[in-house]
């Protein structure tokens, strides 16, 4: 499995250069929030074959910008679709999109959790196989990646995004491309009030790590926030 996975990684790495691949099934709804409908695009091998692995895709933007449909995704899909893979490109609630009353942290991960327990919940209906889901991302993507791998069951994180809770929202490996690790120790304009990052907590990053000992409220919460 781990040479699969391996070798994903590196097909992740070329895909840039393949040609377009256009989704099988676009703009399914995984979730509404607000009214919103939250979306995917899935990608899909040929049907007759047995139940697809499949790669959870989550586009970067710093968490303000971007869409499912953006630049690599269907290069990487395109290559992927032609080994059996199935790959589902989301959306999800942007810190700059202000049809939502919830836009920050932890708002992306519900979503993005949401997505995968979708995809489990769906499987049979699409042809993947429940048991083998990646994820893989790009800069904010990327954090939103690794943390989704690193954070199957905790309570806090997990949500209710799209329901299907008897699903799990864990995966079986991640790919992180250059995403950000820890908002604490990125420094400089990372921690200004106008920062994506300060954007991402709904607070100014710098005010918090002045108080960052602080037991006054609010800062206990956000400083929990931005170490999560």
């Amino acid at each position: 499995m781990r040479t699969v996975w391996m070798w994903m990684i590196a097909t992740l790495a070329m895909a840039t250069t393949v040609s377009a691949q256009v989704p099988t099934h676009a703009d399914v709804t995984y979730a509404t929030i607000d009214g919103v409908p939250l979306e995917l695009d899935l990608y899909l091998p040929p049907a007759g074959g047995d139940p697809a692995p499949t790669l959870i895709w989550i586009h970067g933007g710093a968490w303000r910008s971007g869409h499912k449909a953006q630049g690599i995704i269907r290069g990487i899909a395109n290559d992927l679709v032609e080994r059996g893979y199935a790959v589902a490109s989301i959306n999800y609630r942007l810190t700059s999109d202000p049809r939502y009353s919830m836009r920050t942290f932890p708002a992306q991960i519900h979503d993005a959790k949401g997505a995968a327990r979708f995809l489990r919940a769906n499987a049979s209906v699409y042809g993947l196989d429940p048991d083998r889901l990646a994820v893989a991302g790009s800069s904010a993507g990327g954090h939103l990646a690794s943390l989704l791998g690193l954070s199957g069951g905790h309570p806090l994180l997990e949500g209710n995004v799209g329901g299907n809770r008897d699903q799990s929202s864990r995966v079986q490996a991640v790919i992180d491309f250059f995403g950000p690790a820890d908002l604490e120790t990125m420094g400089g304009a990372h921690n200004d009030p106008d920062s994506p990052e300060s954007a991402l907590i709904g607070h100014h990053l710098g005010d918090i790590l002045e108080h960052i000992d602080d037991p006054t409220p609010p800062y206990p919460m956000l400083v929990a926030k931005m170490q999560d």
